[in-house]
C-alpha cells in the first residue's frame, strides 16, 4: 500500500505537541486473544449477518483487504522493532481470521493468504532479514493489486478502520496501561493503514495531518511494550477527528 512521505510540516509537529500522552503504566501482564472479528460499520453492501457468540457482519472484500493490510502493518512494525514473536502472530492470523463466508469473493480476485503464512514461517525459521524484507514488500504489493480489483472508497474505508481502531485499542488498554498486547498492536496497524489510505487522496491535507497525529500516539518504533501509553479516551477523540475529516471527503 502507498506510504506517507517522510517529511512532515512544522504545523504537524506543533499540533502533536498539544497531545498529552505520558501516563503511568501498570504492571499487569498482557494477555493474548485467539482471533479478531472486525466490526462492520455504516451501511452494508452485499453483506449478510451470521450468528456466533456475538453478531458478526460479513465484510465486503475491500474492507477485509483493508483489515488484512492493517494486520500486515502491525506485524511489519513489530518485526522491524525486533518483536518477532508478536510479529509472527499477526502475520499468521491474516488468513485464519477470515471466515468461510468471506473467502469466495477473495478467491475470485486471487487473494493469496499463504503469502502471510510464509512470512511467519520464514521468520520462525531464522531467514535472513533481506529475505523477510522481500517477502514483506511482495505481500504489500499483493494487497495493493487486490485493492485495485475491488470497488473501494478510501475515505469510507478510513471510517471503518477508525471504528475498529478504537475498538481494538479499548480492548488492549486499561487505565493507560497495556492489558492485551495484540489488541494494542492491531490498533496501531489500523491507524497506520488509515494513514496510508489518507495519502492516496488528493486535497486531503487535514485528513493526512489528523491520521499522522493518530499514528504518533504510539511509540516512534511502533506498537512495542511501553511504560506510558495514551489513554483510550484520548485515542478515541483523535480517531474521531480522523473519521470526521474522511467523511468530509467521502
Amino acid at each position: 500500500m502507498p506510504r506517507p512521505p517522510l517529511l512532515y510540516t512544522a504545523t504537524l509537529g506543533a499540533a502533536f505537541l498539544g497531545l498529552s500522552l505520558v501516563t503511568a503504566c501498570g504492571d499487569a501482564g498482557p494477555q493474548r486473544p485467539s482471533s479478531y472479528a472486525p466490526q462492520e460499520t455504516g451501511p452494508r453492501q452485499d453483506a449478510t449477518e451470521i450468528n456466533s457468540d456475538e453478531t458478526i457482519r460479513v465484510l465486503s472484500a475491500d474492507k477485509r483487504l483493508a483489515f488484512a493490510a492493517a494486520q500486515l502493518a502491525a506485524g511489519q512494525a513489530l518485526y522491524e522493532a525486533g518483536e518477532t514473536e508478536n510479529a509472527v502472530w499477526h502475520f499468521s492470523h491474516i488468513g485464519t481470521d477470515i471466515p468461510d463466508t468471506e473467502r469466495a469473493p477473495l478467491q475470485v480476485i486471487g487473494f493469496d493468504t499463504s503469502r502471510f503464512d510464509n512470512i511467519a514461517l520464514a521468520i520462525e525459521a531464522g531467514a535472513p532479514p533481506e529475505d523477510i524484507d522481500a517477502r514483506l514488500a511482495a505481500a504489500d504489493a499483493h494487497l495493493a493489486d487486490m485493492f485495485a480489483l475491488t470497488e473501494n472508497d478510501p475515505a469510507a474505508l478510513i471510517g471503518f478502520l477508525m471504528d475498529n481502531c478504537v475498538k481494538e485499542y479499548d480492548a488492549g488498554v486499561r487505565d493507560s496501561a497495556i492489558s492485551e498486547a495484540h489488541h494494542y498492536e492491531l490498533a496501531y496497524g489500523l491507524a497506520a493503514e488509515a494513514r496510508s489510505l489518507a495519502y492516496q487522496l488528493e486535497g486531503a491535507n487535514d485528513l493526512q495531518m489528523e491520521a499522522e497525529l493518530l499514528v504518533r500516539m504510539w511509540p516512534s518504533d511502533g506498537p512495542i511494550m511501553s511504560g506510558a501509553v495514551a489513554p483510550a479516551a484520548l485515542l478515541a477523540t483523535q480517531a474521531s477527528r480522523v473519521k470526521l475529516q474522511a467523511s468530509i471527503l467521502d
